[in-house]
């Protein structure tokens, strides 16, 4: 069985390198917008939906009309009709939202090129070699074994101005025979103050959450003195100050901490989780829903994370063989008694512990939740 891992690395491009990999940055940027434009008009005029087969034939006309296309790695402008055509199937077929144009101004660019006769390759754990750039530096620092073949490799700029290269491997992984112990299992209710919590000793660490909420004060003072610098106007011509770069910087590097250590967190927590355990059990949440509750507080949902922290536990426990529940949101895990089974019709959002009535049992309304959701997940993996 076939299966893909990618690594991503830092690179560090010399100014020459830089100039490069912005203009092809720029060119894949503007065969993007140009083909969204072009297909939109396509379908609003005749109702014609382009294919990639047909954005491809474009191109050597687009590359004809703009000469500096051709000082770019070719391979990443056809990259980017694939994603083009991706994107538009996905609407159609998935009712996904409709493709977007790129924008300059968001300083998060990327491109992705495929590798062809070697012309992608880590050379001495030191530097990488690719279509166009040549050899640049990367701080490789993990082990690559041999039989992992090289398919693809995806150069990013981040807003903070670093370079990152994440590399693409496919190798051939066995079938895992690992026999599930069901007296392992965890049932995890989420819990907007703590991320989750549970009837077992896992806990998380308070450091490491509510970092947005931590260094709001910060951000705000940062953002006000960027909103005094000269910005951007591409319309007009106006450029942006040195001041406005350098404060733009700051702003991205505070955002940029903070989502580095938040998911060097979740890494370890979900880590640990899966070592610990054969089936987590979680409730299938709709974290964008449960923001948008009037009596809930939308920021600390968000600043949570734990979208990020259940694919991180998913992928995890996947390959040691283990298996994550995803319970149906549906399933009253907050009123059923743990005990007798009693459904509590009448319990209230903000009511935080419970009396059953039936078997006068007192139950804390989120750990009550987190043991009907191991039962209902051993019940779902035994049926």
């Amino acid at each position: 069985m076939k299966k893909n891992k990618a690594f991503k690395f830092r690179i560090y491009p010399t100014s020459e390198q830089k100039v490069l990999l912005g203009k092809t940055f720029g060119c894949c940027r503007l065969v993007f917008n140009y083909f969204l434009n072009l297909s939109t008009k396509k379908y609003d005029e005749e109702k014609i939906t382009l294919k990639y087969k047909d954005y491809a034939l474009m191109l050597n006309d687009l590359k004809r009309e703009k000469e500096f296309l051709k000082e770019i790695d070719s391979i990443s402008l056809q990259q980017e009709l694939r994603h083009l055509a991706d994107s538009f199937n996905n609407f159609f077929k998935y009712k996904k939202g409709y493709p977007k144009y790129k924008r300059k101004a968001m300083h998060n660019d990327s491109y992705s090129t495929m590798n062809v006769n070697d012309n992608i390759e880590i050379l001495d754990k030191k530097y990488i070699k690719l279509p166009k750039i040549g050899k640049v530096q990367c701080k490789v620092h993990r082990d690559i074994t041999n039989d992992y073949q090289l398919k693809s490799a995806t150069i990013s700029r981040v807003p903070s101005g670093k370079y990152y290269v994440s590399v693409l491997y496919e190798y051939e992984k066995e079938p895992i025979s690992y026999k599930i112990d069901e007296s392992k299992i965890l049932g995890l209710d989420y819990q907007m103050k703590n991320l989750f919590i549970s009837d077992n000793i896992i806990k998380t660490n308070d450091d490491f959450l509510k970092l947005y909420t931590k260094n709001e004060k910060r951000l705000q003072f940062l953002q006000k003195t960027l909103s005094r610098r000269q910005r951007p106007n591409h319309k007009k011509e106006i450029e942006s100050s040195k001041r406005y770069e350098k404060q733009r910087i700051k702003v991205a590097k505070l955002l940029e901490y903070q989502k580095n250590k938040r998911i060097d967190y979740y890494n370890k927590l979900s880590k640990e989780i899966a070592n610990q355990y054969d089936i987590v059990v979680i409730e299938d949440i709709n974290m964008q829903d449960m923001a948008k509750e009037s009596k809930l507080n939308s920021k600390a949902t968000y600043d949570n994370g734990f979208g990020i922290f259940r694919n991180m536990l998913k992928y995890k426990l996947e390959n040691l063989g283990k298996k994550l529940i995803i319970v149906d949101k549906y399933f009253p895990s907050s009123k059923l008694c743990n005990v007798c089974g009693y459904k509590n019709e009448l319990l209230a959002i903000t009511d935080k512990t419970w009396e059953c009535p039936n078997c006068n049992t007192v139950h804390n309304r989120d750990i009550n939740a987190s043991i009907n959701l191991k039962k209902e997940g051993l019940r779902i993996y035994n049926s």
